[in-house]
């Protein structure tokens, strides 16, 4: 009897399997007791977010530099708090670059309104992006 072999096209897609084990649990835990301290993602909340992130990545490597393996409050090692520190930027960056294109497409929308909502044309467009707009907030 011959098996038949599944298909699954994935090939371009990241290999999250390669991240390494040891340090996620590691971020996981800076994660766990931040969530604890303060409230879980809170740090996605926080003013001035990149540049208080990346101080704080910096401080977190030079401490380890230093000699200095953990973190005095946390016993966690500083270059996972840094680790930590730099998956936040990554995300805020990637989140306020998509909220940039959310708030022109919402700009786009309001100048073709107040042009003529009687303009068949500009109406098909608006309709388009609308149905675009209504689908990137789905997605998220």
């Amino acid at each position: 009897m011959t098996k038949t072999l599944g298909m699954k096209f994935d090939s371009d897609k990241p290999r999250l399997g390669l991240l390494p084990p040891i340090a996620l649990e590691s971020i996981a835990d800076v994660l766990t007791f931040g969530a604890k301290k303060y409230a879980p993602d809170n740090w996605r909340y926080v003013d001035n977010a990149n540049s208080r992130y990346i101080d704080a990545a910096l401080r977190h490597i030079t401490a380890y530099m230093r000699g200095e393996y953990t973190d005095q409050e946390t016993d966690l090692p500083h270059l996972s708090h840094a680790a930590c520190c730099l998956m936040f930027i990554i995300e805020l960056d990637k989140i306020n670059n998509e909220n940039y294109y959310e708030d022109d497409l919402d700009e786009l929308m309001e100048e073709l309104v107040k042009e003529s909502k009687e303009d068949i044309w500009k109406t098909i467009v608006l309709d388009i992006i609308s149905a675009q707009h209504r689908n990137s907030k789905e997605q998220k």
